[in-house]
C-alpha cells in the first residue's frame, strides 16, 4: 500500500534549481522502495528528464492527512506548509485546518476513559504530550 502524499522539494541534477513534487515516499504494494534519487522528475526550467535528484526537504507526513487526531500539527508547522501548498500547486484543494496537539490529546483521553479499549491510548497521549510540551500524566 502506497503512503499518502507528501509535499517534497528536490533540485534538478542537471541544472541544480528546485522543484516542488507531490509523491509518496512509498509508491506501492511491490515491496519495492524506490529514492527520490532514483526516480524520474521533470524538470520545468531545463527540461531534464530522469533521476539523479536530490531531497531538499519534505512536508510532514501528516500534513495532507489534517486533520487528525493521531496526527496533531502546530498551527504554525500547518500554517507554513500551507503556504507552500498554496504557491507551488495552487490547484490542490488545502486541508482544512490542523488538528492541534491539544485537540488530539483531549480526543484520544476521551477515548481511553469512554471507548470500547478503555486505557489502551494512555501511552500515545503521553506520547504526545511529550513531543508538544505538554508533560506527561
Amino acid at each position: 500500500m502506497a503512503t499518502p502524499l507528501r509535499l517534497s522539494e528536490l533540485r534538478c541534477p542537471r541544472c541544480e534549481q528546485p522543484a516542488w513534487v507531490m509523491d509518496n515516499d512509498y509508491r506501492g504494494m511491490d515491496g519495492v522502495m524506490v529514492p527520490y534519487s532514483e526516480r524520474d522528475y521533470p524538470c520545468t526550467v531545463c527540461g531534464h528528464r530522469g533521476p539523479g535528484w536530490r531531497l531538499l526537504q519534505q512536508a510532514p507526513p501528516e500534513f495532507l492527512l489534517q486533520p487528525h487526531s493521531l496526527y496533531p500539527m502546530t498551527q504554525s508547522d500547518f500554517d507554513h506548509w500551507i503556504e507552500i501548498l498554496k504557491q507551488h500547486f495552487p490547484d490542490h484543494r488545502p486541508p482544512p485546518r490542523p488538528c492541534l496537539p491539544e485537540e488530539a490529546i483531549r480526543e484520544l483521553e476521551k477515548y481511553d476513559r469512554e471507548g470500547p479499549s478503555a486505557g489502551q491510548f494512555r501511552r500515545t497521549i503521553n506520547d504526545l504530550k511529550a513531543r508538544f510540551g505538554f508533560g506527561e500524566d
